[in-house]
Parts: structure tokens; C-alpha cells; sequence
């Protein structure tokens, strides 16, 4: 845990830096940008995870698009696997939706903690707790001991380790409990393990900048990656947990999004502008397509990153949002509830179906879209999660943080 005494000298000085006059207004102006981020990203997510349903053979096509691409190219690859490759590799990549999440959550983050006129770290951990982790621990519980198609039995002690690990927020650690539940919850425990280095971030961006720690954290992200990509080429090996699944894997796409806030709330120029986001966009694809896989996060993060700094700068203003828009931003707001529950949704009606239609099971298409339908039921479900437990969750922090500055607010200035 972070020691708060010393995070307190340490974030205090923070303050002339990182709070400017206008933050108000600011932080009203980008919440829209945000949300729309946001539901992009879960949208992307949730297609990436209807592709997970396709049949074995085209989802190991699709897994391996390197060996795939080699057949084709030398003609041993059929003309009706090409298409099936074409139509769903796109959302193979939709995985690049985890990619927006941290960047758009390193933005926050910074954000959230620089709004106060005083930036204060126990208030700031005290909103995060209760911002993610109580919606996260009922959803934990539900789909662990209720909710059929997850249920774990709890009849080996290794089942009760999955359990407790999830709730602690550690799950990721370990190749055993990191998909043990709902498999999509490991980026929620990366996530938290973020938020506790953050702290890190501040001190070392305001003794050198925020462009040095890109640069210093650019390359621990880039290295471990490099070598992942050679200590784990060969075939049927993949990056262990240890790797995979840690914050220091994932520190310079973060915090990407956390310079991007420094900027935008001090009045600097705004980062990652300067080259196109498309270049961004073509390295990612280019990445998963070939044995670079793990190049690729950086990549889409990099290409977030860029759209987010040119719609704060107001080159995406001045016409009014469609109703694809509205739609898209309304997601982002239900976005951490809909993360929560799709997953295990989906795999219940994807089930529902197959019992009732056997033959769906060698027709991508249509379990593609049978996947595809569960978005009826996983957005309503996500909208009510968020009115009935995440925004409640969010109201009880901030009334108990006005309770204990009440109870403290008695004992400033009172005579020895």
C-alpha cells in the first residue's frame, strides 16, 4: 500500500503544476470527447468477444494469421477460409478496445486527481475505490457463486484461491486464477495496480516532465515486449502472466493518456498531435498480423492517444452529433457496467442457442450473429447496473468523504 503521509508531501507539490484556474470548464469539455472513447472501446471489446465464438478452425485462422497468411500466399489456403478471414479479422482486432480503456483511464485518473483546488490522495483513492470497486465485487460474487454458466464449485481449495484472488484484485498474477471467472476481469486488477502506481508517475514527471517519463517508460514497455517476442517464438508457447498480464507491461500506454491530461489541464501543447494517427493505426494491424503481436497495444494505444489530443484541441468540433453518436456516447457512460456483465451474457445466449439449433456450431455467420444478439440484452442489463449500483457506489464515496472532513473540520484551529 502507498504510505499516505508521505504521499501527501509528495502530491502537494503537485498542485501548481497540475491544477490550472480554468480546470472546471476543461473537465465539463472533455467528458464528452471521453465518452465516446469509451463506448467505442467496450463496443470494440464486445465484438472481439462474439469472434470468440466462431467455430475452432476459423478462430485458430484467426489466432494465427501469420500461418494463415503464408498458405494463402502460396495458394494451400481455400477461397471460402480467405473470406471468412477477411469478414472477421477486423473484429479480431477488437481487442485493441482494452488499448482505449487505459489510455482513456490514465486520463482520467490525472484528471480526477487534479480537479481539487488541493489535491488530496486520500480523497482521491477513497473516490477510486468506490468508483470501481464496489460494482466490480458484486459482479465478482454474482458470477462466482450464482450465475450458472460461471459458477465455480468451491470444492478444491484452488477454486476458493480463484475466489478470494479476484476480490483482492491480484487474479492476474497467476496463469491459474487470471481467466478463472469471467476472463475479462484481469484488466480490471491491471487497472488497480495502476492506480497504485500513479504516484510513481507524479513524482518522476514533476522532477523531469512528462515527456521524459514517456520516454523512460516507453522503453520498459518496449523492451518486455521485444522480449516476450523472442523468448516465446516458437510454436504453442505464449507470454506467462508474470509478463502478460502485469501494470509494468502496460505503464507507457497509461500513462499516455495521464500526459495528455497534464497538458490539457496546464495549458501546454498537446502530445501525440504531431503525427497522424492513421501511421498508429497501420503499425497496430501490421503488428497482429505478423509474429509482433505484443507491438501492437502500444500501437492502438498511440493511435487513441492521438485522436484524443486532436479532439481536445477542437479540430473534431463544429457540427452536431448523429444519433450513432449520442448512442455511442451513451454506451461510454454504461461502459464499465456493460465491461462487467457482457462477457458471461454472451456466452449464456451463445449456449441458449446452440442447444436449441445443434448445427450451429459449424456455421460461423450465424453464431457470429446469434453472439451478436446478446447486445440486447447486455445493454439494458448494463444501464440498469449503472443507475442501481455503480452510480449509488459513487454517491456513498463522496458522502463518506464529506463525513470524515465534517468530523475533522472541528478540530482545525481549536486552542491547545
Amino acid at each position: 500500500m502507498i504510505d499516505r503521509s508521505a504521499a501527501e508531501s509528495t502530491f502537494a507539490k503537485e498542485k501548481d503544476s497540475f491544477t490550472p484556474v480554468s480546470k472546471e470548464s476543461k473537465a465539463k469539455e472533455r467528458l464528452d470527447i471521453l465518452d465516446v472513447f469509451r463506448g467505442v472501446a467496450i463496443i470494440l471489446v464486445f465484438l472481439y468477444h462474439c469472434e470468440n465464438q466462431l467455430p475452432k478452425g476459423v478462430d485458430q485462422m484467426l489466432r494465427d494469421p501469420w500461418s494463415f497468411l503464408s498458405a494463402a500466399l502460396v495458394g494451400r489456403a481455400e477461397l471460402q477460409s480467405l473470406v471468412q478471414f477477411l469478414i472477421f479479422f477486423p473484429f479480431r482486432i477488437g481487442w485493441c478496445g482494452v488499448a482505449v480503456f487505459f489510455v482513456v483511464s490514465g486520463f482520467c485518473i490525472h484528471l480526477t486527481y487534479c480537479r481539487p483546488a488541493q489535491p488530496d490522495p486520500f480523497g482521491f483513492y477513497v473516490r477510486r475505490f468506490f468508483r470501481i470497486y464496489p460494482p466490480y465485487a458484486l459482479a465478482v460474487i454474482f458470477f462466482a457463486v450464482i450465475f450458472p454458466v460461471t459458477r465455480i464449485p468451491f470444492s478444491k481449495l484452488t477454486y476458493w484461491g480463484d475466489f478470494v484472488t479476484h476480490l483482492l484484485l491480484c487474479h492476474n498474477m497467476s496463469e491459474l486464477s487470471v481467466c478463472a471467472i469471467v476472463p475479462a476481469y484481469w484488466t480490471i486488477a491491471v487497472e488497480a495496480q495502476l492506480y497504485l502506481l500513479f504516484p510513481l508517475i507524479l513524482i518522476f514527471a514533476r522532477r523531469y516532465s512528462f515527456a521524459r517519463t514517456l520516454v523512460v517508460l516507453g522503453i520498459i514497455e518496449f523492451s518486455l515486449q521485444t522480449f516476450g517476442i523472442f523468448a516465446f517464438w516458437f510454436p504453442g508457447q505464449f507470454l506467462p502472466n508474470w509478463l502478460r498480464a502485469t501494470p509494468i507491461f502496460y505503464w507507457f500506454s497509461w500513462t499516455t493518456g495521464a500526459a495528455i491530461a497534464d497538458a490539457y489541464l496546464t495549458g501546454k501543447p498537446l502530445p501525440f498531435k504531431q503525427i497522424h494517427p492513421a501511421l498508429w493505426l497501420v503499425l497496430g494491424v501490421i503488428a497482429e498480423l505478423f509474429p509482433f503481436e505484443p507491438f501492437s497495444f502500444p500501437f492502438f494505444a498511440l493511435f487513441t492517444a492521438s485522436l484524443i489530443s486532436r479532439g481536445l484541441s477542437g479540430e473534431s468540433k463544429g457540427e452536431k452529433d448523429s444519433r450513432l453518436v449520442r448512442f455511442i456516447r451513451l454506451t461510454g457512460v454504461y461502459s464499465y457496467s456493460i465491461y462487467l456483465i457482457h462477457d458471461p451474457l454472451l456466452l449464456w445466449i451463445v449456449g441458449v442457442y446452440k442447444n436449441h439449433f445443434p448445427d450451429l456450431e459449424n456455421q460461423p455467420f450465424l453464431i457470429f450473429a446469434a453472439a451478436l444478439s446478446s447486445w440486447i440484452l447486455v445493454f439494458p442489463l448494463g444501464a440498469l447496473m449503472y443507475y442501481m449500483v455503480e452510480k449509488p457506489s459513487i454517491s456513498w464515496g463522496k458522502r463518506l468523504l464529506r463525513a470524515w472532513s465534517q468530523r475533522a473540520a472541528p478540530q482545525v484551529g481549536v486552542p491547545v
